[in-house]
């Protein structure tokens, strides 16, 4: 059975304590960060929340996607 938890913080913070086996047993197969509206194409990856979630696991060796539409 799986469980959810909600969080006010950045999209790297969140993904960061999820991976910290504080809250879980284990660590996440994938993390998918997003789903926002918005453009993150091109310079906007830089400053992007949700490319930060995805990029803080990509620092862990989980592989990552960010999801957001325009």
């Amino acid at each position: 059975m799986s469980s959810c938890k909600l969080f006010a913080g950045t999209p790297a913070d969140c993904t960061s304590l999820g991976l910290s086996k504080s809250l879980f047993p284990t660590v996440a197969d994938l993390v998918v960060s997003g789903i926002n509206m918005g453009n993150n194409c091109g310079y906007h990856i830089v400053y992007s929340g949700t490319v930060a979630g995805a990029r803080e696991a990509f620092f862990h060796d989980i592989p990552s996607i960010s999801i957001s539409y325009d």
